[in-house]
This record gives C-alpha cells, structure tokens and sequence, in this order.
C-alpha cells in the first residue's frame, strides 16, 4: 500500500502548492538521483565537467562519512531549485521528505536585495568607498545565509561539504590557474569559503 504524506509545516506552502498537499509516495534516494541528473542535463561546471558528478561527489562523502539518507538526497537536489526550473512545490509534489524540503529552502541562495542595499548605505556612511562598500555588503548577506544554514543539521552537513569540493582547486584546469586574474578570484573565493565553514563548524574541525 502506498504511503500518504502530509506536510506539516504550514510555512512550506504556497497557494501554487496547497492543491499538492498530500502526496501519495515518498521520494528515494533514486529518485532524487533521477531528478538532479534530468534538471543539470548537458550542464558542465566551469572545468568542463558534467555538473551532476559535483552533487554525486557530495552525496558519496556524506554516504561514507555516516549520515543520513535524507543527508544524502538534499545532497543531489541542493542546487536544483537555484540553478534550474525546477521548485520547491515541484519537489513538494514529488514526495520529497519534508527535512529535505526545509533543508533545501535554506540552502537556496535568493539574494537579499534590500539587505544589500541597507548595508551598503551603511558602510559608506561609516567611510568606506562604495566600491568597497559593495563587496563588503555582498559578503555580509552571504554569511547571513550561511549563518541561518547552521540552525539546521541537514543543511549544515550539506554545505560543509559543498564548500569543501568547491574549494578544491584540482577542479580547475591548469590553463585558467596560469592566469593571474582567476587565481586572484579564486583566492577570494576560498578565503570567502574558509569563512563560511568556520561559522558552520564553530571553529571546530570536523562534521
């Protein structure tokens, strides 16, 4: 007999996604897999990689480190509602678990236009150029994402991981390392990353 499901967290839904509220089968790890390789079809990281093999990586270190199933599903669909068509409510009604679906919405990275906006006034008004002011105001929302990433477990897993791969220079090819402008953008980025781990971990070393 199949499964019927009932979300709970009545914060999950959208007008779009109320007629989806119960679903008649949980999701599985398979399927999961089936619909991250169909959402990041024909798509290659900046390498020239096939995209899926990086949310394939992330499930497999989150599989041998010990965690979760559901760990490992939010894995393979962490970048499908950022960077795809695809929605939550799509994912809704696919039977995704509900700790994935939270965990996911967290994981999103919609800039906060109107905070970056705020905090730009705010530091050329402290005497910061507005060049700068805008980097800085950037990265403060960013860490505010990362920061509410870390009131969730799943989520944090998921990310820590993510910024790991991603900070893993092996992935580029030689060619774009010999210039000096993307190893300079590449070394923002990961001081960026390191930061962002260090607010996950505590400081700590570690899952």
């Amino acid at each position: 007999m199949e499964q019927i499901l009932r979300y709970r967290d009545p914060e999950l839904w959208t007008d779009k996604s109320r007629t989806n509220l119960y679903i008649s089968r949980m999701m599985t790890f398979t399927d999961a897999l089936i619909i991250s390789a169909e959402a990041h079809r024909d798509v290659r990281d900046s390498g020239g990689v096939e995209y899926i093999k990086h949310p394939l990586h992330l499930a497999h270190l989150l599989k041998v480190r010990g965690l979760s199933n559901e760990c490992q599903m939010t894995a393979l669909l962490h970048d499908v509602v950022e960077d795809t068509a695809t929605t939550i409510e799509d994912l809704i009604a696919k039977g995704a678990p509900e700790s994935v679906i939270i965990a996911l919405k967290l994981l999103t990275h919609v800039r906060d236009e109107d905070y970056v906006t705020t905090m730009i006034a705010t530091f050329i008004e402290s005497g910061l150029h507005p060049r700068f002011a805008k980097i800085r105001a950037k990265e403060e929302e960013y860490f505010r994402y990362i920061r509410n990433i870390g009131k969730n477990d799943i989520a944090r897993a998921v990310k820590l991981v993510d910024l790991e791969h991603n900070s893993d220079i092996s992935r580029i090819p030689q060619k774009d390392m010999d210039d000096w402008n993307t190893r300079e953008y590449i070394g923002r980025r990961n001081m960026k990353y390191a930061i962002a781990r260090n607010i996950l971990t505590g400081g700590r070393v570690g899952y």
